[in-house]
């Protein structure tokens, strides 16, 4: 082999060569893109977890007070569907699940036996929970209730309140 075609030769490899780094290094930036996605997406719905795990109360049914999970829910509802908006249906499931008193947890895990709360999406786990965790006075002794209110002669805004509360317990309609 002459010198001519070895330095041919050898610009060819370098060449190849120098295609076959840039075709990896393209590879390697592509690869790290997605790495970084994917570590950007689990921070985030980590952080949005978390945020809405701290502003959550945790929920203890209590149907002589009225704390049934439709009132707890209530309060809720705007701050889970809203504010976790991003997150997936299976993260507000375990949401939800997450924020149960541990004898509701227990009654609810019992109830959807044998699947896993995992397993059941969020509207169905709502459903289910509105279902256990209800009121258990008849409606006709909420509306009773409702009828029987009295003003108690103190502040005007408190009895409005009760009122209306009373009212949409009742399942009253206008």
């Amino acid at each position: 082999m002459d010198s001519t075609a070895l330095k041919l030769f050898l610009t060819q490899q370098q060449e190849a060569h120098k295609e076959q780094l840039v075709f990896l290094q393209q590879q390697q930036e592509k690869l790290l893109e997605t790495i970084l996605k994917k570590i950007g997406t689990q921070t985030d719905h980590t952080s949005i977890l978390n945020s809405l795990n701290g502003r959550i109360a945790t929920f203890k049914y209590n149907s002589e007070d009225g704390e049934t999970f439709d009132r707890w829910f209530g309060r809720y509802e705007d701050v889970i569907k809203v504010d976790g908006a991003q997150l997936d249906d299976a993260s507000k499931t375990r949401l939800l699940v997450t924020k149960l008193d541990k004898h509701e947890a227990e009654q609810f895990r019992n109830h959807i036996l044998p699947k896993m709360p995992a397993e059941v999406n969020f509207e169905d786990t709502v459903a289910m929970l509105k279902k256990l965790f209800n009121e258990t006075k008849s409606l006709t002794r909420l509306r009773y209730e409702l009828l029987s209110v009295k003003f108690d002669g103190n502040d005007r805004k408190i009895y409005t309140g009760l009122v209306k509360s009373r009212f949409s317990v009742a399942q009253w309609s206008i």
